[in-house]
């Protein structure tokens, strides 16, 4: 895993604006030495997709950077520890960069492969919270521990699926009758195969009834007429999170119980009603109301958890847990992936169902407004990207932990009322799609754009449609760029001044290779200095690519401080293409 200068910067904003670490992310300050950190190791070793830890950053002051006295040292301590501190070691990757100036070490931990799970520290091992590392339970690790058993038989047939265990003391009469009808209907309707049979043969070839005559999990979780009578955590919770120091610490508490359709149209009603109405612009610039988060990425999201969350015997007395806050909807569930990773998530084979039977009903099931319960093709997870990119909201992130699935749903949008405001006179005139105005609004704050990018932050865009969307924003006289092919950079066109505000300057360093030496602590210069001194070895005038090359400074850090540097009539823009920068002359 490799992390980009804009990805950090958007990890360290979201971190302050969540303030506190994050299910894949650990922060460390650092500045004592080196960090122990035996039980964040354990947790992210035990999470399939593992987890980064920075070093560097203060949390106790909003994340911003103090830095590190000797990397080289932090860096070799880390190892160690990921060698010889947990059992079995992990992976650790380094990189190394700078945030206003001061080192900030990152370190991707990897996860341990299944069989080789739970990994311990100092004999116990921990589990990955939003908030923290926390000791497994022992239901937790003996979840682990099926995993192993089944994913270790070659033959499926040797095991029973939970879903089609059967459920004791249950029977036809248990089943809600209406769900029943709409199920047979529709499975009529689809196949021939199910025409010609009679209602109980049906419920039996569709794993609803089991050969004696009981509910399987499947049938009585998903068309009961109160599951909860069976398992009581076939259930769900929710609610809103308010913030500390205003009394309570939860409102509107909702348990919610009976069939999975019931279930998430009543969750679905929840999070509707507790979600603001904001206002949206089309691509035109004009206004208008929507809802503050999509509904289908909402519904999408928590059927996922309903109908893919574990349903084996140890899952019981975990619920699905919806918990909305100020800036996030989170949607967690029992159970973590099988057989895919987050990263495949809504693409092509990113398909895996953990309760098939479960599935297959749901796929046959539709709620009132006549939506289907679930997409028949898999394709929820992308429906539900998509409509969080249309309403230029922040991308889902996900979470496996192993044990348990998180999906994180934020409520912050991609522009801030200063971009959208921006945009309505640097792009008046133009329609441009919501990719382009997130790209434009980027490029305000100093940010260059490649094919690679695009593609990158907009995953359902190809190099072919990325190029073109960027080379549009050239033609209509928005953005510039500099390059060919491969190594095109596309960033505001100079007509526009960059945007005054406050933003993190992040630059990649060189890896530091000397692990047993200490490191040298640079001096303290400030960028401006840097940039004079390049003036004035250049015979006067340089290019944004010259001071680039003579200051090692980034072409955002150079054009932000140009920028401050031009406001205060210490430089001046003589123009040209490319253009060209020159000290300002002296007064005296």
């Amino acid at each position: 895993m490799t992390m980009s200068k804009s990805d950090l910067g958007e990890l360290i904003a979201d971190l302050h604006h969540q303030g506190g670490d994050t299910t894949a992310c650990e922060v460390k300050r650092g500045r004592g030495g080196v960090p122990q950190i035996g039980e964040t190791l354990s947790a992210f070793g035990n999470m399939p997709e593992g987890g980064t830890i920075v070093v560097g950053l203060d949390e106790a002051s909003g994340f911003t950077a103090t830095g590190i006295s000797d990397v080289a040292a932090v860096k070799q301590g880390i190892a160690n520890q990921a060698r010889v501190a947990v059992t079995p070691p992990v992976s650790v990757d380094f990189e190394d960069f700078a945030v206003d100036g001061n080192d900030v070490l990152v370190c991707h931990v990897s996860g341990l492969p299944l069989p080789a799970r739970p990994c311990l520290y100092q004999g116990r091992p921990y589990l990955r919270h939003a908030d923290g590392d926390y000791p497994m339970s022992d239901v937790e690790i003996q979840m682990i521990e099926d995993r192993k058993r089944q994913a270790a038989l070659d033959d499926s047939s040797l095991w029973v699926r939970d879903d089609m265990r059967e459920v004791p003391d249950s029977g036809v009469d248990d089943l809600n009758d209406t769900l029943v009808e709409a199920l047979l209907r529709n499975a009529r309707n689809r196949s021939v195969f199910h025409r010609a049979k009679t209602d109980e043969v049906v419920l039996r070839n569709l794993g609803v009834v089991a050969k004696s005559g009981r509910l399987t999990v499947a049938g009585a979780y998903v068309l009961g007429e109160y599951p909860q009578q069976f398992v009581p955590s076939w259930s769900a919770t929710a609610a809103v999170q308010l913030q500390s120091g205003v009394g309570a610490r939860t409102r509107d508490l909702v348990h919610f119980e009976g069939p999975v359709p019931e279930l998430l149209a009543e969750i679905n009603a929840w999070v509707s009603r507790n979600l603001h109405t904001t206002i949206g612009y089309r691509s035109d610039g004009n206004a208008f109301d929507e809802a503050e988060l999509p509904a289908v990425a909402v519904r999408e999201l928590v059927a996922n958890a309903l109908v893919h969350r574990d349903l084996s015997p140890l899952s019981y007395g975990k619920r699905v847990e919806i918990r909305l806050s100020g800036d996030r909807l989170v949607i967690a569930n029992p159970g973590g992936l099988r057989g895919i990773t987050t990263a495949q998530l809504g693409h092509r084979g990113g398909k895996h169902a953990v309760n098939e039977t479960v599935y297959s009903l749901c796929e046959k099931l539709t709620l009132p407004d006549g939506s289907r319960v679930i997409e028949a093709e898999g394709g929820g997870i992308r429906e539900a990207r998509e409509r969080m990119r249309a309403a230029g909201l922040k991308p889902i992130k996900f979470y496996d932990t192993g044990v348990s699935f998180v999906a994180v749903v934020s409520r912050r949008r991609l522009l801030s009322e200063a971009d959208l405001e921006w945009l309505s006179t640097a792009a008046a005139g133009h329609r441009l799609s919501q990719e382009q105005r997130i790209i434009l609004a980027s490029m305000h704050h100093g940010e260059a754009w490649t094919n690679k990018l695009v593609r990158k932050e907009f995953d359902q865009i190809d190099s072919r449609e990325a190029t073109s969307l960027l080379q549009d924003l050239v033609s209509r006289n928005l953005a510039v760029v500099t390059g060919s092919r491969g190594g095109a950079r596309y960033r505001l066109a100079d007509r526009f001044p960059l945007s005054s505000d406050d933003v993190l300057h992040v630059e990649s360093r060189p890896p530091s290779t000397a692990l047993s030496e200490p490191a040298v602590p640079r001096p303290s210069v400030s960028n401006e200095e840097l940039i004079r001194n390049a003036l004035d070895s250049s015979g006067g005038q340089a290019t944004i690519a010259d001071l680039a090359d003579r200051t090692g400074l980034t072409e955002r850090q150079l054009r932000y401080a140009l920028h401050s540097m031009g406001t205060r009539g210490a430089v001046v823009d003589l123009g040209g293409r490319p253009k060209r920068w020159t000290l300002a002359p002296r007064s005296d």
